[in-house]
């Protein structure tokens, strides 16, 4: 897990250019909607790569610079939370798929909002039984409602709709 400071050092960052944002940035970021986010998911073979994309507020519950003792401990916990991808997206056991790699990141999403951008690498020991996964995100983060969710498999592209109430990706025979 990354070291404290450096989570800090990298959510200051990220919130500094938020503001630069507020402050007349140039170009234009994709809106974000508060609740929902998006998740791109990969499977070639036997590896799983799983990108989130979604406001920081779904994770964070809130977007502006951590200033309180509070928001500092949120920063840490979002962190911890997210470096545990196997507790936020849960495979089943016979496919043996174990966690490879985590990274997250903070973006700028328009003048006064950020995004959480995390990328998740597993790798499947059997990855011909890996038919679904649940997503105990949903559980972690109390602000998330919903997420849009992309398949690419060898057998194609799908699309999904994820919210509290239906939580399971079915990926058939991937």
């Amino acid at each position: 897990m990354p070291n404290k400071v450096v989570v800090l050092a990298s959510v200051a960052v990220a919130f500094c250019a938020v503001s630069a944002a507020a402050q007349g940035q140039r170009r234009q970021l994709a809106p974000h909607q508060h609740g929902h986010g998006t998740v791109n998911i990969a499977i070639d073979g036997s590896r799983v790569e799983i990108d989130l994309d979604v406001p920081a507020a779904d994770i964070l519950g809130f977007e502006n610079a951590p200033a309180t003792a509070a928001e500092k401990v949120a920063v840490e916990r979002a962190a911890a939370l997210l470096h545990d991808a196997a507790s936020l997206f849960v495979m089943p056991a016979a496919a043996g798929c174990r966690v490879e790699d985590v990274e997250i990141k903070m973006e700028p999403s328009g003048a006064e909002h950020a995004d959480y951008e995390v990328e998740f690498a597993f790798v499947c020991a059997t990855p011909a039984v890996l038919t679904g996964i649940t997503f105990a995100y949903f559980d972690k983060f109390p602000a998330a409602s919903g997420l849009t969710v992309n398949v690419a498999t060898g057998r194609g592209q799908n699309r999904s709709e994820l919210s509290r109430d239906a939580r399971r990706l079915n990926l058939g025979g991937n």
